[in-house]
């Protein structure tokens, strides 16, 4: 790499910062410079380009070379469109601007900032400079600045000083003034600027206004713990607001606030009320199991089978009309065992509620092993499946639907994606390659061909999307798609693994590969917000725990990232959890998604009936949670059992 001629054009801006590096540990910054300037001309993603102008650009600054810096500021103005990108670099060339002397041009840049991105993080320091330019800002815009910065004092403030000054302004000062002093911990003094937000719009004749300030009021009440003034605002809405815009929201509120003040008889009534008021709403179906569940706690059995059966009749293909058979079938007097069963057998799809109907109706107990599985069955039945989709697609009986198209191979995603897959380069490999799939999910046979091709590189999370783009484009769920397809969007990767782990503390396989698929869709790389990592997406300070238990040497955080670590560690830590709840596979896996402490709350509260159990968990995240792995492993017993 002497020369940047001797660069490779397709990888040039990934190799590029690399080389840039290394002369700059040599100490040649010319060098550097020169590397990266040639790089930034060849051929990119936008992603790559602007991260290499962003490096250029600081370059240039160490180099007081401020003019080429405003140059790189501009072009990578001229790529982007999103706001973090453009509202740090409008700042970046403002300050570029102003170490040049220029400070009309320094300070234009900043007025562009703050008037077209007043939420971005350096609309407020922007601010700042101008006024201590002397530049005139409006109390107003300044207290919307320092909001979104979380300047809550400045704001509140200069929301103060926008009153004093223009007291019929919009009334909307008064909402920031609330929010900026709920963010102080004044939440008496929040309601009472709410209150002159309504009087505002009130006066104004702006009922539309003044009822979004009622909703304002009952959102903040519940934000600060007040539960009871919370459902009263949401009451007051519906009484003064009863066609407003926001009124289901407030009828639902009335009733899930009910429900957790306790008033179980009341919260069932508001359920009931609201899906009659509003029948065609996606949450209408909840609405009856929810009321059914309340009246059957109260054992008002009847009413409670009523309603269940209400959701049945009127929602059949819902979610929530499926939640309402499963608990009919369970409860239900035994004379209508054999009209259950009808619905039960007519049920359609593969969510959680459909599949737990179809197993409680054939006696299928929750998570239960299906004995010995296939986990090597990946490729079974593949030529079926590109005969499936050569008909489905009404293409010719002997075309290779396999092997990437040459639009598909061409493409320059592609191309520098598998060099960089090859370098060891895989996260930046992951960028271009989801951007290719990405484009495609209205192109089957591209799908397919992409999910092949990245299921061989071992980008396993992109390759199950693609898989499940092409039964969705088809219409087909599991049980409908070829068997090949089906396990391309479910797979079994890093089964020798995961049986080795099962044997040793005598679990199922197949649960562990539903929560792997759940946990990370087999992205080894795979880190969430919190911090959780790889397969098993264990946190660091758990890894350290289980690797100290589990004798392991030398560990460090990042071996979670290696399936070799990722399996055995995730099938420790679920293995502890059966233990502790006794093998009842729901208590488990909320003690994996939310931690033992909660868990252990729901299971002191209903510790042996599996679906009296989930419904106690009030975690909405852990019961999806919980719900989507059983509806994984449902699958995954299908396809490998």
């Amino acid at each position: 790499y002497q020369e940047t001629q001797r660069l490779d054009p397709a990888l040039a801006a990934y190799e590029a910062p690399v080389i840039a590096t290394c002369y700059l540990e040599l100490g040649d910054r010319p060098a550097a410079i020169e590397v990266l300037l040639t790089a930034a001309e060849g051929a990119a993603d936008r992603i790559t380009e602007v991260a290499l102008r962003q490096g250029l650009a600081e370059l240039l600054l160490e180099e007081d070379d401020y003019p080429a810096a405003l140059l790189q500021y501009e072009a990578i103005l001229a790529l982007v469109e999103t706001e973090v990108t453009r509202s740090r670099t409008l700042y970046e060339a403002g300050q570029t601007e102003l170490l040049t002397g220029n400070l009309e041009a320094g300070f234009a840049r900043y007025l562009t900032l703050i008037n077209d991105y007043p939420a971005a993080a350096l609309s407020y320091q922007a601010m700042t400079e101008l006024l201590a330019a002397g530049y005139a800002i409006d109390d107003y815009q300044q207290g919307q600045i320092a909001y979104n910065a979380g300047a809550y004092d400045v704001a509140a403030a200069a929301f103060r000083r926008a009153v004093q000054t223009n007291p019929d302004q919009n009334g909307d000062v008064y909402l920031y003034l609330a929010w900026s002093l709920e963010k102080l911990g004044d939440i008496d003094g929040a309601v009472a600027q709410i209150d002159l937000h309504i009087t505002a719009y009130d006066a104004a004749g702006d009922l539309a206004q003044a009822a979004n300030g009622q909703i304002e009021r009952a959102r903040l009440q519940a934000r600060a713990g007040r539960t009871s003034a919370a459902l009263d605002d949401y009451q007051a809405y519906l009484a003064h607001y009863p066609q407003g815009e926001e009124a289901p929201l407030a009828a639902w509120q009335s009733a899930s606030l009910a429900e957790v003040l306790g008033y179980l008889t009341v919260a069932g009534q508001r359920y009931l009320a609201f899906a009659e008021s509003y029948p065609g709403r996606h949450d209408a179906a909840e609405a009856l199991f929810r009321a059914g569940h309340l009246f059957w706690q109260l054992d008002e059995e009847d009413d409670a089978l009523s309603i269940w059966q209400q959701a049945v009749d009127a929602y059949p293909a819902q979610e929530y009309g499926a939640a309402s058979l499963l608990w009919l079938i369970r409860n239900a007097p035994a004379r209508d065992a054999g009209r259950l069963a009808t619905l039960a057998t007519n049920m359609s799809g593969q969510s959680y509620y459909a599949q737990r109907v179809r197993h409680l109706q054939n006696g299928i107990e929750p998570f239960v092993s299906a004995g010995a599985a296939n986990l090597y069955a990946a490729d079974t039945g593949r030529d079926f499946a590109e005969s499936w989709l050569r008909e489905w697609l009404g293409l010719g009986g002997q075309l290779d639907v396999a092997s990437l198209s040459d639009k598909l191979a061409q493409d320059a995603r592609l191309v520098r994606g598998d060099k960089l897959w090859q370098l060891g380069r895989r996260a930046e490999a992951t960028v271009l390659f989801e951007s290719l799939r990405s484009e495609y999910t209205n192109d089957a046979l591209a799908s397919y061909q992409l999910a092949l091709h990245f299921r061989d590189l071992g980008l396993y999370r992109s390759s199950l999307l693609a898989a499940s783009t092409v039964m969705v484009l088809a219409g087909v769920g599991v049980s409908g798609a070829p068997r090949f397809l089906a396990r391309l969007a479910y797979p079994a990767y890093h089964a020798d693994l995961v049986s080795a782990e099962a044997q040793r503390y005598g679990f199922d396989p197949l649960l562990q590969l539903a929560l792997i698929r759940e946990e990370s869709f087999f992205d080894t790389l795979a880190t969430s917000p919190v911090g959780a990592r790889g397969l098993s997406q264990i946190l660091p300070e758990t890894g350290s725990y289980i690797a100290g238990q589990l004798g392991w040497p030398g560990y460090t955080s990042s071996d979670l990232y290696r399936p070799d670590v990722a399996i055995p560690f995730g099938a420790y830590f679920l293995d502890q959890q059966l233990d502790r709840y006794d093998g009842h596979v729901a208590a488990a896996l909320a003690a994996y998604n939310a931690g033992p402490g909660f868990a252990d709350g729901w299971h002191q509260l209903e510790s042996d009936d599996f679906d009296l159990f989930l419904e106690t968990v009030d975690f909405p995240e852990t019961q999806r949670y919980i719900k989507q792995i059983y509806t994984v492993h449902a699958i995954y017993r299908f396809l490998y059992s």
